[in-house]
Order: C-alpha cells, then sequence, then structure tokens
C-alpha cells in the first residue's frame, strides 16, 4: 500500500569493530559491536487490515561480538 503512514525515514546506525594481533602471535582478538545506540526502529511498515493497525520488523537490537582466533 502507499500510505504515508507506510512510509520509513532515512536510518542510521553506529557500528564499529577493532582488532589486535599481538607481534610475533599466533593469537588474535577482536571485538565488534552493531547498532551501538541501541536505536529501535521498524524497517518496513504494513498495514495491518484493521484502522489504524501498522505492523513491522523492527531491526536487531544492539549486538556484541568477542572473537579469540589462534592461527598456525
Amino acid at each position: 500500500f502507499n500510505y504515508a503512514q507506510g512510509k520509513v525515514s532515512p536510518q542510521a546506525f553506529i557500528n564499529g569493530f577493532v582488532s589486535y594481533t599481538p607481534p610475533s602471535s599466533h593469537w588474535s582478538f577482536s571485538l565488534t559491536g552493531r547498532n551501538l545506540a541501541n536505536r529501535l526502529a521498524y524497517q518496513s511498515i504494513t498495514w495491518g487490515g484493521t484502522p489504524n493497525l501498522w505492523e513491522g520488523p523492527v531491526n536487531p537490537p544492539r549486538t556484541l561480538f568477542f572473537k579469540i582466533a589462534y592461527t598456525r
């Protein structure tokens, strides 16, 4: 449906990545963060079939990943 209520405005999210490998080491460490501001917003909006019922998926919340890797 082409309704003004179904329009999703432009969005921006803050993501980050940092990695460290010690000199002469086989180990590496990394930290990744997505949606660091924890901004929740609709990714799309659909009319639910009854008046004033609009629904849609929301982006994932703040997510952090920590990785330790060993390479030969």
